[in-house]
C-alpha cells in the first residue's frame, strides 16, 4: 500500500467517525457563514433582568432574583456615589438574592457578571441539526451540563438555553431552548453558571479584629465561663523591690505634704494587659495564658460558611432552642456580637449557625466548630512549665 493510499484511508476513517458522532449530519462538517459570529443575546441588559434560574447536571437549581433596595439604602449609596469618579460604571439599582433560599443575600457583582457573560455568547459553528444527537452533546432537554433561564420584570423569558462541556478550549456546546440546532459557542463557560448556592453568596460569616475583643463569654456542654482583658502592673524585679523598700523608709522620714520619687516611679511602670477569669466566681481573677487565648479568639474572627440555609426562623431542625454552643464577643467600643451554634447535620458534617446582626441561618463546618466553640476554661490556663518560669 502506497503512502497516498494510507493517507486516503486515514481521511476516510476520520469521515466515518464524524458521521457516527453526528448521525450523518453534513452541516456539522462545514462552517455556515450565516451562523459564524452571531450573538443571540447581544442586546441583553443587566437592568432588564429580574431573575436567573440555573439547573446543573445533578438537577440542583439555584434561583437569583433582583430586589429593589429600600429607600434608606438607596440614599446611602447615592451619597457615597457623589464622591466617586463620574466616569466609573455605576452598578444597577437593586440587590440580588437567592429566591430559592428565602431571599438569602447574593453577591450582586456575580449575578451581573453572569448576565454580561450571556450577552457575549458568540456562535462559532453548527454542530448538529439532529435532535437525537443533542443528548451526546449535553444540550438536550433531559441531559445537559447547565440549563439557564433569564427572565425580565414581567416574567418574560429573555434567554433560555442549554450548554454542555466541550473538548475544545474556551468553547461550549450550546443550544437555545425550543430550537433544533446545536452550536459550538464561545464567551461563556459552564462554571459561569454554578448551581451551588455557595458560589453566589459572601462566604465570610464573621470578620472581626482580634485586638478589638476585650471580653468573651462561652456556653457549651462543658459549662459556662467568661474572661476579660484587664491591665495589671508588671511585678517588680528583686532590685526594684529593694529600691521600693528604701523609698518607703525615706517617705516615712519626710515632712507631711512632701512627695518622693516612689509615685513617679510607679507612674513610670508599664501596665501589662492580661486575660483573667470573670466567671465562674471561684476562679475569678485567675490569669490565663495570653498566647492561648489570642489563638482561640482568632478562630472566631474569620469563620466561613459551609452552606447558606435561609431566613433566621424558629425551626426545630436548626436546634437553636437548645444550642450546641453560644459565644458572646464584646469589643472595646462596647458592641457585643453573639454567635449561636445549633444542631449537627450528620450527612453534611456541619452545624447550623446564626449570629447577631445577620437575619439568615448558615452552616459551619464541623472542624471550625469543634475547636473554638467546645473550648474548656482549663485549656486556657498557663502551662506548668510557664508557671515555673514565672517563679
Amino acid at each position: 500500500m502506497t503512502r497516498s493510499n494510507i493517507f486516503l484511508l486515514g481521511l476516510a476513517l476520520v469521515q466515518i467517525v464524524l458521521i457516527i458522532l453526528t448521525g450523518g449530519d453534513d452541516v456539522t462538517i462545514e462552517t455556515h457563514k450565516e451562523e459564524m459570529g452571531r450573538e443571540p443575546f447581544a442586546g441583553l441588559q443587566v437592568s432588564a433582568v429580574a431573575r436567573i434560574e440555573i439547573t446543573d447536571d445533578d438537577l440542583r437549581t439555584v434561583v437569583l432574583e433582583r430586589k429593589e433596595q429600600p429607600e434608606k439604602e438607596k440614599e446611602s449609596e447615592e451619597d457615597q456615589s457623589k464622591d466617586e469618579d463620574a466616569s466609573e460604571e455605576k452598578e444597577e439599582e437593586g440587590r440580588w438574592v437567592l429566591a430559592n433560599l428565602g431571599g438569602f443575600p447574593a453577591k450582586s457583582g456575580e449575578a451581573e457578571r453572569a448576565i454580561r457573560a450571556i450577552a457575549k455568547v458568540r456562535l462559532m459553528r453548527v454542530l448538529t441539526r439532529r435532535k437525537k444527537n443533542f443528548t451526546a452533546l449535553e444540550v438536550s432537554d433531559a441531559r445537559f451540563a447547565r440549563h439557564v433561564v433569564v427572565k425580565g420584570e414581567d416574567g418574560r423569558v429573555l434567554a433560555d438555553f442549554y450548554i454542555g462541556d466541550s473538548d475544545r478550549p474556551n468553547t461550549v456546546r450550546f443550544r437555545e431552548a425550543g430550537k433544533e440546532v446545536a452550536y459550538e459557542a464561545s464567551g461563556i463557560d459552564t462554571w459561569d453558571f454554578n448551581a451551588d448556592p455557595t458560589s453566589w453568596v459572601e462566604t465570610s460569616f464573621t470578620d472581626f479584629e482580634k485586638q478589638d475583643i476585650v471580653r468573651v463569654r462561652l456556653e457549651n456542654e462543658n459549662g459556662t465561663f467568661e474572661i476579660a482583658l484587664e491591665e495589671k502592673q508588671k511585678p517588680a524585679a528583686e532590685g526594684g523591690e529593694k529600691a521600693a523598700a528604701g523609698e518607703d523608709e525615706a517617705a516615712a522620714s519626710r515632712p507631711a505634704g512632701q512627695e518622693g520619687g516612689k509615685k513617679d516611679a510607679a507612674e513610670g511602670e508599664a501596665a501589662e494587659k492580661v486575660w483573667v477569669v470573670v466567671e465562674p466566681a471561684p476562679r475569678a481573677g485567675t490569669v490565663l495564658d495570653k498566647d492561648d487565648v489570642e489563638i482561640w479568639l482568632g478562630s472566631f474572627c474569620s469563620l466561613y460558611l459551609a452552606d447558606p440555609i435561609g431566613p433566621d426562623e424558629t425551626k426545630a431542625e436548626y436546634g437553636f432552642e437548645k444550642p450546641t454552643a453560644r459565644v458572646v464577643l464584646t469589643m472595646k467600643d462596647g458592641q457585643a456580637h453573639e454567635i449561636v451554634i445549633g444542631a449537627f447535620r450528620e450527612e453534611d458534617k456541619d452545624y447550623y449557625a446564626r449570629r447577631s446582626g445577620f437575619d439568615y441561618v448558615v452552616t459551619l463546618r464541623e472542624w471550625s466548630v469543634n475547636g473554638p466553640f467546645k473550648k474548656k476554661l482549663d485549656d486556657l490556663l498557663p502551662k506548668e512549665e510557664d508557671q515555673q518560669e514565672d517563679k
